[in-house]
C-alpha cells in the first residue's frame, strides 16, 4: 500500500517502481483513504491486500474531488503507474461542494477513459449513501456506463430501514465505512473479480 498522506497526491514524486504495475490502484477520496468519523483498523484496500496477497496502490486523500483528479499532471501519474485494474470511488465530496453533476460526470468519464488508454481495467463504485443526500444524477450516469464494471455501492451500503443512509451497522459518522463496513467493500470487491 502506498504511504498514506492528506496531501494531494501531486506533491508526492515518484521516483521508483513502487506505485507501478501495481494489481490494483484505487482511486478516491477519504472513503477509500480509510478516514472515519468513528471505528476503524484497516481499509477494504488494505484488507484487499491481505486477503489477495496482490500488489495495490492507494490514490486516495481527505477531500479530494474528481477536478483535482482531472488535473493534467495527476492523470499523467496515474498513467504512469500502468496498474492492471483501478478501483473508482469518486464523486461524494464533489456532490457536497455543489458542483454540477455534469461537470462530475464528464470529471469520471476523463479519469475512466485516461486509465483504459494506460492498459487497465477499470472497476468504478456508486456513490455510498450518505445522510439522506440525493446523489441519483452521478449514479445514474455511473451505472449507464459501458467501458467499466459498476460496482452498486449505493445499493450495498444502504440502510434497509432508512434508505439514502448508509447502514449504520457498517458506518459510525454516516459517511465513512467503519472496520465492518470496509470488510464489507472488500468482499464486495472480490465478489466482483477485482
Amino acid at each position: 500500500v502506498a504511504p498514506n498522506s492528506t496531501n494531494n497526491i501531486s506533491n508526492i514524486t515518484i521516483g521508483t517502481n513502487y506505485y507501478k504495475y501495481s494489481d490494483v490502484l484505487f482511486i478516491g477520496d477519504s472513503i477509500s483513504a480509510g478516514a472515519t468519523g468513528g471505528s476503524n483498523t484497516a481499509t477494504f484496500a488494505e484488507l484487499y491486500k491481505t486477503t489477495t496477497n496482490k500488489k495495490i496502490a492507494v490514490w486516495a486523500g481527505t477531500g479530494d474531488l474528481t477536478t483535482i483528479t482531472i488535473n493534467a499532471t495527476n492523470l499523467a501519474l496515474i498513467q504512469a503507474m500502468k496498474p492492471k485494474k483501478v478501483h473508482i470511488l469518486l464523486g461524494t465530496n464533489d456532490i457536497g461542494q455543489g458542483i454540477a453533476t455534469s461537470t462530475i460526470n464528464a470529471n469520471l468519464n476523463t479519469i475512466i477513459t485516461a486509465c483504459i488508454t494506460a492498459g487497465a481495467k477499470v472497476y468504478i463504485g456508486t456513490i455510498m449513501p450518505v445522510n439522506g443526500r440525493d446523489n441519483s444524477g452521478v449514479n445514474n450516469y455511473i451505472l449507464g456506463l459501458t467501458n467499466s464494471v459498476i460496482i452498486p455501492y449505493h445499493t450495498i451500503m444502504d440502510d434497509p430501514l432508512s434508505a439514502g443512509y448508509m447502514n449504520p451497522a457498517w458506518c459510525d459518522d454516516l459517511i465513512h465505512p467503519n472496520t465492518a463496513g470496509h470488510v464489507v467493500v472488500k468482499n464486495t470487491l472480490l465478489s466482483y473479480g477485482v
